[in-house]
């Protein structure tokens, strides 16, 4: 009795090359943008000197940014669907690289 193997014993292609330049860039992107948006917390004070308002309405105000990211970030997504990743991710690094700079 002889007992065969469940694999068919076709030849596999090699595994494809980690993207770690493409990994590294959308880590930078997404730190970047992260720290982007945290940043006017930690400038509330100086802000409201500034604008001559109270602390409490700069506050309102990064909560309604906030607010409006959930809002348009689920939009956003759903009217994004049916478009390749990649280039959705890559114009969208670079409309970051363009606001930021």
């Amino acid at each position: 009795m002889t007992i065969t193997s469940a694999r068919p014993s076709t030849p596999t292609a090699p595994p494809a090359k980690f993207p770690l330049a493409g990994l590294l860039a959308l880590a930078v992107a997404t730190f970047l943008s992260i720290s982007g948006e945290m940043l006017p917390t930690g400038l509330l004070p100086e802000m409201s000197s500034e604008l001559g308002v109270s602390e409490s309405s700069i506050g309102l105000l990064v909560s309604v940014f906030a607010f409006t990211v959930v809002l348009t970030s689920t939009t956003l997504t759903h009217l994004t669907r049916r478009l390749p990743r990649h280039l959705l991710i890559v114009g969208l690094i670079v409309v970051l690289a363009i606001s930021a700079g």
